[in-house]
């Protein structure tokens, strides 16, 4: 029951986090590897201008970043 319980918190927590955004930074969108990541992202990640931009609810708004901007914010938290 415990490993059940801990599993779906761990799938709730996944949905809502963006995690791994440093394998886009450098990257066009339409590359293999950037198109194999994106199927594992529970978030959204979308082209603009060729390159992945990463989507997320924040706030009730929605906001757009590109990775490195992602992840300099993440930086600056300490995550």
């Amino acid at each position: 029951m415990f490993i059940t319980t801990l599993s779906y918190h761990s799938v709730a927590i996944s949905y809502f986090s963006v995690f791994d955004a440093k394998r886009l930074i450098g990257r066009k969108f339409d590359e293999l590897e950037v198109q194999d990541d994106i199927k594992h992202f529970p978030f959204e990640v979308f082209n603009k201008a060729g390159k992945p931009y990463i989507r997320v609810q924040y706030r009730g708004e929605e906001k757009e970043f590109v990775s490195e901007q992602w992840v300099g914010l993440t930086d600056l938290c300490g995550y």
